[in-house]
């Protein structure tokens, strides 16, 4: 019967090379035998990964451990900040090194932020609509007790870019009222539905307040 699984399966033999047929099948062959694989078909990946990695890391690449360090969630995410953009096994040692429950707080985080559809680095977006689970990975936010005007917050913060360390030490460098004039600022934009640089829509909505901010009287 022509598109049956055993058909798929073949074509994809086909247009493999030798040697990723025979790294695929070294996973079958260390699988069956420790008892991964039932009757069915089915695979157990949780025992896959604690009986076949070598098998695994030469199909797939090196694969994630579970978590087993002590690492928390802030330790864990600023691990992986130091990780270069293409360094995967840089990533793995991070997750492995870091708690279960630093994995979980990290993981809930990036799950929030990519429901909210918050784009990398939109660190408004992120703080608007995932405060609870930034504050649990993270800790509770900086407190401002400088004497920085909101215009001196607000160039503070352009150049953070989602930097967390950074975003904390220009709030910390802020005084209060600064501070609440920002937030009045950004509530304000949020609420208007403006997207980040959007700034005839923020001027449009929002002057008063913007004007607060990096014009106080």
């Amino acid at each position: 019967m022509a598109g049956a699984p055993e058909d798929c399966a073949q074509t994809c033999r086909d247009e493999s090379t030798a040697q990723a047929v025979a790294e695929y099948e070294a996973i079958f062959m260390c699988g069956e035998p420790a008892g991964c694989l039932d009757d069915q078909g089915g695979i157990d990946q949780d025992c896959l990964q604690a009986n076949c990695g070598p098998q695994l890391d030469a199909c797939f690449g090196a694969q994630p451990r579970p978590p087993s360090g002590d690492l928390t969630c802030a330790e864990l995410n600023g691990c992986l900040n130091d990780c270069s953009d293409d360094d995967q096994d840089c990533v793995n040692a991070c997750f492995t090194m870091s708690s279960p429950e630093g994995n979980d707080q990290f993981q809930a985080t990036l799950e929030c932020i990519r429901a909210a559809g918050c784009a990398g680095g939109d660190g408004d977006c992120q703080r608007a609509n995932c405060q609870a689970e930034l504050d649990a990975c993270l800790g509770g936010p900086a407190q401002p007790m400088g004497e920085g005007t909101c215009l001196e917050l607000n160039m503070c913060l352009s150049p953070c870019a989602g930097d967390q360390t950074c975003v904390d030490a220009c709030y910390v460098a802020a005084s209060p009222e600064a501070f609440a004039a920002y937030q009045a600022a950004n509530q304000c934009i949020q609420d208007a539905g403006c997207m980040s640089g959007d700034t005839e829509c923020q001027q449009t909505n929002c002057s008063d307040a913007i004007g607060a901010c990096l014009n106080p009287m």
